[in-house]
């Protein structure tokens, strides 16, 4: 799956699309890399809830923010098998917004976006992690994600 993608749609456009009003600043961006926050949705309580999520998974058993450069993308095929990303696929799933992603050939980034340019939605898993094992501070509460 994709490294970096893009969200260069208004927040108009996302809020039609999606039906979530995110009450969030939206810049338009070109080249969303791992470990930079993005939007995601989700739903809880029967609602759509829209948010800002570090993109990148540490496991709620490591804690450690370094691993997640390298904890962006999972198989859908072993994603409910692999340790690092097993909780997270229990607990739920989450969609990103985005209206493009690169892939790359022999060094070469190739767009690839809908026809329309409408935005779409990737599927990732989340998990929640903080840094101090041994108390619990809700300011330092963190969400991260991976794609699968």
């Amino acid at each position: 799956m994709c490294g970096r993608f893009t969200l260069r749609m208004p927040a108009s456009v996302l809020i039609r699309q999606f039906g979530v009003d995110a009450g969030l600043q939206l810049p338009l961006r070109y080249n969303i890399a791992p470990t930079q926050p993005v939007l995601q949705f989700r739903g809880k309580g029967g609602a759509r809830q829209a948010a800002n999520l570090h993109r990148g998974l540490v496991p709620s058993w490591d804690g450690d923010p370094a691993i997640s450069n390298r904890m962006i993308n999972a198989r859908a095929d072993s994603v409910a098998d692999k340790p690092s990303f097993r909780a997270a696929f229990k607990r739920g799933w989450i969609l990103i917004a985005a209206d493009g992603f690169y892939e790359w050939q022999k060094k070469q980034p190739f767009y690839i976006r809908q026809k329309s340019d409408s935005p779409f939605a990737i599927s990732g898993s989340f998990e929640h992690w903080h840094r101090d094992d041994k108390t619990f501070d809700a300011s330092k509460l963190k969400l991260g994600y991976a794609i699968w």
